[in-house]
C-alpha cells in the first residue's frame, strides 16, 4: 500500500518569477493536498508524484496570466498536473502496471480489520482491473468529488465521456463486486 504523504510546502517551488498576482498562490495552496494526492495516484510513486507537481507549479505559473476563470481552478490545475505526470511516466518509460492503493479503510478494530481485509483486496483488484482513463474518471469522481464537467476539462475531453467514463468504470467494479450465489 503506497501512503499518500504531505508535499513539500509551496515555497520550494517558488519560481524565478516573483510578480504572481497574489492569489495565484492562494489558489495554488488550496489545491496542493488534493493535486499531490491526485500525482500520487496517477503516477505510481512519490518521486514521479513529486516532479511532476513541481512540473505543474511551475507550468502553472507561467499560463496564470492567460487564465481566465472560465472554469474552475482546480480542473485547470489538474489538467496542467494530468499532462506532467503522463510526460514524466513516459520520460521514463515507465508504466502504471500496478495502481496505487485505495485505502479507505478507517481504523478499525482487529476484528474488524480482519473482517474487512478480503472486502479491500477484491475493491483494490477491481479497481486494478479498470482501464487507466476510467480509473483516473472514477478516481476524480469519488474521491475528489469533481463534477463530471471538472472531470472532462482535466481529461481533455467531452463531458458525454467523462461521463461514460465513470459509469463504465463503476458498473464494471460492481458486477465484479457482486456477491458469488451458491
Amino acid at each position: 500500500m503506497m501512503a499518500v504523504t504531505n508535499p513539500q510546502p509551496l515555497s520550494t517551488f517558488a519560481s524565478e518569477e516573483a510578480d504572481a498576482p497574489p492569489s495565484f498562490e492562494a489558489h495554488l495552496e488550496a489545491h496542493r493536498q488534493a493535486c499531490w494526492a491526485f500525482l500520487v495516484t496517477r503516477t505510481g510513486n512519490h518521486a514521479d508524484a513529486q516532479d511532476a507537481l513541481q512540473e505543474t507549479w511551475i507550468r502553472a505559473h507561467r499560463a496564470w496570466p492567460r487564465y481566465r476563470e472560465q472554469g474552475q481552478f482546480r480542473a485547470w490545475l489538474f489538467h496542467i498536473a494530468r499532462r506532467e505526470a503522463i510526460r514524466i511516466t513516459r520520460k521514463r518509460n515507465r508504466t502504471l502496471t500496478e495502481p496505487p492503493s485505495w485505502d479507505l479503510r478507517h481504523e478499525l478494530s482487529p476484528d474488524q480489520h480482519a473482517e474487512a481485509q478480503d472486502e479491500h483486496t477484491r475493491v483494490q483488484a477491481a479497481i486494478a482491473s479498470l482501464k487507466v482513463h476510467e480509473r483516473e474518471a472514477v478516481w476524480l469522481r469519488i474521491l475528489q468529488e469533481c463534477s463530471f464537467q471538472e472531470i472532462a476539462r482535466i481529461q481533455g475531453v467531452p463531458e458525454g465521456t467523462a461521463v461514460s467514463r465513470v459509469r463504465r468504470g463503476l458498473a464494471h467494479c460492481r458486477t465484479l463486486l457482486q456477491p458469488e450465489s451458491s
